[in-house]
């Protein structure tokens, strides 16, 4: 065979194995291709999901443990809003949040105040105690003492005060505080 020849012959060749090849890659190469993408994302959007069900079902595990210790839950509570009026520990809780702040309390007076009635069966009845408490201290003292009534395990607010003079021998204030705290009141 010529030199031409051989040449046409290995052109042809080239063509041919180059048309088989563009045959083979559209009509069986390509739909797989698409196949084998379809089939990563349905398995990557299944193991998404599988990972999401395992932190839900973790979360609900750790949950409902947590409600297995009611009575812990429910102590915690009785702490924030006792379930009847207890005098002792509202003063206990004042007398408590004085020392820390470094007040000083010259007198404390609780008396209880009426339930206000609730027409729900979800919300419990609500009572009141409030407690006149007169206290002497320096500015930062005072404040303390009703930055720790506001923060308080227990639920009471500052109803009303008065902040008396300053003596000049020391610069202490005396005030008298209106405080209310809250309980559980029987239906």
């Amino acid at each position: 065979m010529r030199v031409s020849t051989k040449r046409i012959v290995f052109v042809l060749i080239a063509l041919v194995a180059l048309i088989a090849s563009v045959v083979v890659y559209s009509f069986f190469i390509s739909p797989e291709y698409k196949t084998i993408m379809d089939l990563r994302g349905t398995s990557a959007s299944k193991q998404n999901r599988f990972e999401t069900y395992s932190k839900t079902l973790e979360s609900v595990k750790n949950f409902s443990s947590s409600l297995s210790g009611g009575q812990g839950a429910q102590s915690q509570a009785s702490l924030i809003l006792p379930l009847g009026p207890d005098a002792s520990y509202f003063a206990n809780q004042l007398i408590g949040i004085a020392k820390q702040s470094g007040a000083t309390i010259d007198s404390v007076g609780i008396q209880s105040a009426t339930p206000q009635s609730s027409n729900s069966a979800i919300i419990k009845n609500v009572g009141k105690l409030r407690a006149e408490i007169h206290v002497t201290g320096t500015y930062t003292q005072m404040k303390n003492f009703i930055k720790g009534i506001e923060g308080n395990a227990l639920l009471m607010d500052v109803a009303n005060m008065e902040i008396g003079g300053i003596s000049s021998q020391n610069t202490s204030l005396s005030g008298t505080f209106s405080i209310m705290s809250y309980y559980q009141a029987a239906q």
